[in-house]
């Protein structure tokens, strides 16, 4: 009954057009713009670093791949073909690499539990301690079918009801039923970041984003990009309202526009000189101080505001086009806070921390015609490999510009195939002590895969990949790689592969490489 109660009042908000935030008057919100690698943001990044062990780690993951094209779940998909990491075990690598004994939980959702339940045995949890890892099931409401929230039937079946995902706000009412805030603090935890499925970027801004909360003493620390005026993501924004309550939210972009519009900004969603909106675009990448987090729970059980985005087929807003549902965001929490003093954001350039993987090949080719950001599984992949090649630069390593190609309809800067492990590179200042200097052609293919090596002058034109264990302290100084490396090939049309290069459109040949294993604990000098 509250169900369809809300329901109604909501759709009754949305077909006079109303705004969630009407009455309130935005302002720039307060928070940091880090410059990546410069020295405030080493800064930031040597303060957190050390305490991300001390963190709780959600990753939310209901989703599907089917958008996309693949059938399984998106968290199995490959990060990097060059590793042959899927975005889970990248991220579970990360988590072990920052030491301690941080816990992981995953939200899954009816389509996706069994799925991911299943990976993680057939790969052992890659190797994560199976008493720090917990799962949440999100469960799914009725979908809706007019303005009246009547229920529809489900296909095929006139006894059981149609039903949708709530949104990714259920994970705050799943996290407090399962009692983990209050297990995660006593055991000394002190923050809990909150990330999505497919933006393998994020764990590079984390520690910086992590310092910058521990330096200004946020309770919400929403990570956010550079936003485009009038891009299709929300911003985060300083709501002011006339009774004298001030919240700092996540407002989407269609209300966005219009509140602007209505308020201080006749222009509407418009750049400022910096050529972006003064808004800073959310991420949905959060840090929150734990103990605050907790006492909220307490109090609201962790309810989220619900809202609901009918997609109406006539103009006189009465009939839908598909059924629709009550939703809610994870970002929402910050709606029920009282005090808006602890809330802020951390704003990083987009390269360094997002690139969603989330449209398929005919999608992707579109954002593209529309100069839009791509965000299909090869977009991803070239920003991942983009990104370590930014990082490597900073280290003093030159290497060739990437090429612009076109593959399977998309355009995409095809440079060398950098991929570091998790536990080589947790932060820039670590990667800024263990690769100093060298040359790599854009063609090359570097794959660096242990916790203690330390690199000087690598000339590399070709494929090399460095493999240590841990207890393997190995420096390789001023040695030269020439093969013939691997070729990434576009897909022809029949051929015959897995979803996970169907999705990209093209696979790597391995023709020739060099590869340095230290199986043994020890020290290891090589030199040219």
């Amino acid at each position: 009954v509250a169900y369809v109660e809300n329901a109604r009042k909501l759709l009754e908000a949305s077909r006079r057009g109303a705004n969630p935030f009407d009455g309130a008057t935005p302002e720039i919100p307060k928070g940091s713009r880090l410059e990546s690698g410069s020295k405030e943001f080493l800064d930031s990044e040597a303060l957190g670093l050390p305490h991300l062990r001390e963190c709780a780690f959600v990753l939310v993951a209901g989703g599907l791949g089917e958008r996309l094209g693949y059938g399984g779940i998106k968290i199995a998909l490959p990060l990097s073909l060059c590793s042959e990491r899927s975005f889970l075990q990248y991220y579970i690598e990360r988590i072990m690499s920052y030491g301690g004994d941080a816990p992981l939980t995953l939200m899954t959702s009816d389509d996706t539990h069994s799925a991911t339940l299943a990976f993680l045995e057939e790969n052992n949890y890659f190797g994560f301690p199976r008493k720090r890892l917990s799962l949440v099931k999100q469960e799914k409401v009725p979908s809706l079918s007019d303005n009246r929230a009547h229920f529809v039937c489900a296909p095929g079946n006139p006894y059981a009801l149609e039903t949708k995902p709530h949104g990714h706000g259920d994970v705050h009412a799943l996290l407090h039923r399962a009692g983990l805030p209050e297990r995660w603090l006593a055991a000394g935890r002190r923050w809990v970041i909150f990330f999505q499925d497919t933006n393998g970027l994020v764990f590079h801004a984390l520690p910086a984003a992590l310092g910058e909360s521990i330096r200004h003493e946020l309770a919400v620390n929403s990570l956010t990009v550079p936003r485009r005026a009038g891009e299709a993501a929300g911003a985060i924004v300083r709501l002011k309202y006339a009774d004298g309550r001030v919240i700092t939210n996540n407002v989407e972009y269609n209300q966005l526009d219009p509140l602007l519009r209505a308020t201080v900004q006749p222009a509407g969603d418009v750049a400022d000189e910096s050529g972006y909106s003064p808004y800073p675009g959310n991420i949905n990448a959060l840090i929150f101080g734990l103990e605050a987090y907790a006492r909220q729970l307490a109090i609201k059980k962790g309810a989220i505001p619900e809202f609901i985005n009918p997609k109406y087929s006539n103009a006189e807003k009465t009939k839908f086009k598909k059924p629709t549902r009550l939703e809610c965001m994870m970002q929402d929490y910050t709606l029920q806070l009282d005090d808006a003093r602890g809330v802020g954001f951390t704003q990083f350039e987009r390269h360094i921390c997002f690139s969603a993987v989330k449209n398929n090949l005919p999608e992707a080719m579109a954002k593209a015609a529309a100069n839009l950001p791509i965000e299909s599984a090869s977009s991803g992949e070239m920003d991942y490999y983009a990104q370590e090649r930014w990082r490597l630069t900073r280290a003093g390593a030159v290497i060739e510009p990437a090429e612009r190609r076109t593959i399977a309809g998309i355009p995409l800067d095809i440079g060398a195939f950098v991929a570091l492990g998790p536990n080589y590179a947790p932060s820039l200042g670590t990667l800024l002590q263990r690769f100093k200097g060298g040359r790599i052609t854009r063609s090359s293919v570097l794959i660096i895969e242990g916790p203690d090596i330390l690199i000087e002058d690598l000339d590399l034109d070709g494929a090399l990949i460095v493999q240590a264990v841990p207890g393997a302290k190995v420096h390789l100084r001023g040695i030269q790689v020439r093969n013939r490396g691997w070729k990434l090939t576009e897909l022809e049309a029949g051929d015959v592969c897995p979803e996970e290069l169907a999705i990209r459109g093209y696979r790597f040949e391995k023709l020739e490489e060099r590869a340095l294993i230290f199986e043994k604990p020890g020290d290891y000098l090589i030199e040219a």
